[in-house]
């Protein structure tokens, strides 16, 4: 399988789906903690999934060379939504603990 987002490759589907919400909560790359406290109060964990998989295009269908059926980005990549929400959850609880 492989496991890569823009233009990265990651050990395992979680790690990738980390990267995923990380890049969906810090548009600007500035890892922003106060921007993204922000974004995560007025949110779930599903609603910010189904932003980033549409925001970032992962619901749509392509055909590659490996599989001529058209498939998605997160098909071909063997992720779901409830990954997505996952690691969106991870980063919540990851955040929290690092509160002072």
């Amino acid at each position: 399988m492989r496991y890569e987002f823009q233009s990265m490759l990651y050990q395992t589907a979680d790690e990738m789906c980390l990267a995923i919400a990380s890049t969906w909560l810090s548009p600007s790359g500035r890892n922003d903690r106060k921007q993204m406290d922000e974004i995560l109060a007025y949110k779930t964990n599903e609603e910010l999934a189904d932003d980033a998989v549409k925001g970032l295009g992962l619901d749509c269908s392509e055909a590659s060379s490996r599989n001529p059926q058209p498939c998605t980005w997160m098909e071909e990549r063997g992720i779901t939504r409830d990954n997505i929400v996952a690691a969106f959850a991870r980063v919540r609880k990851d955040l929290d603990e690092a509160q002072p």
